[in-house]
């Protein structure tokens, strides 16, 4: 395990207030930073590569108000396969990428899952590329040091929010810092609690036999049900209705 460490009392009050958090609120956060979790925080699996990243997001508003509102955890193992995990242990959402060509979303809260079979879900960053995934908005990445970890650092703008992104270039391109800042003045920043590169843990990858399964809305709690509105029900209805199309029967 690499030198990316916060204190434990820190550690602590974080999972702490991500557990609270998160309870209700990580099948939303699925549905919706979908996008974006695709675009901007891509977990990325080599052959060779294995690790298990922890980081914790922190929102902050134009005034300097800060909360702590995402703990993620994203793991590749040596065969590919990738997991994107929103909330602490036994909590939360996991979206995993099987070798196979499986994709798995889970509700650790309903214990239900949903399983499709599709086309990559996470794309690939390579350290002999220096991590580029060659968007074209993406430009050349700086090289900086990050604790005990080389990073490399790519920057976009799209007029509306400015991104800077770091991926340790000698731990399979795990994503190590993200800081997003809005015109508005606010800002998310995204940073490592632990970073390992051992085999992860099986449980991260493992769906217990008693999760029930079926489309996307199902895995909701009663109180993410009643909390999503109109738009959040439209992103539910085209994701059920791309489920039905990819699942594994």
């Amino acid at each position: 395990m690499i030198s990316f460490k916060i204190s434990r009392f820190l550690q602590v009050a974080l999972y702490a207030v991500a557990g609270v958090l998160l309870t209700n609120y990580a099948r939303l956060q699925f549905a919706n930073v979908q996008a974006d979790v695709q675009a901007d925080v891509q977990a990325q699996a080599t052959p060779v590569s294995e690790f298990t990243v922890v980081l914790a997001e922190t929102s902050i508003s134009p005034t300097g108000e800060g909360r702590i509102t995402s703990l993620q955890t994203w793991a590749t193992r040596r065969d590919g396969s990738v997991v994107l995990k929103l909330g602490p242990d036994g909590l939360g959402s996991r979206r995993i990428q099987y070798a196979n060509g499986i994709v798995v979303e889970t509700n650790d809260v309903t214990r239900a899952k949903s399983t499709t079979r599709r086309p990559t879900v996470f794309a690939r960053r390579l350290p002999a590329a220096s991590c580029a995934s060659g968007r074209a908005d993406e430009g050349e990445p700086s090289v900086e040091v990050l604790g005990s970890a080389r990073a490399a650092k790519f920057v976009r703008s799209d007029g509306t929010r400015s991104t800077s992104v770091w991926y340790a270039l000698d731990y399979g391109c795990a994503l190590v810092r993200r800081v997003i800042t809005f015109e508005d003045g606010s800002s998310s920043e995204m940073r490592v609690v632990s970073l390992a590169s051992d085999p992860p843990n099986p449980k991260l990858f493992d769906i217990p036999k008693d999760y029930r399964e079926g489309p996307p809305s199902s895995l909701r709690t009663e109180e993410e049900r009643k909390a999503c509105d109109d738009g959040c029900a439209q992103r539910f209805k085209r994701f059920d209705d791309e489920y039905q199309g990819l699942r594994v029967k």
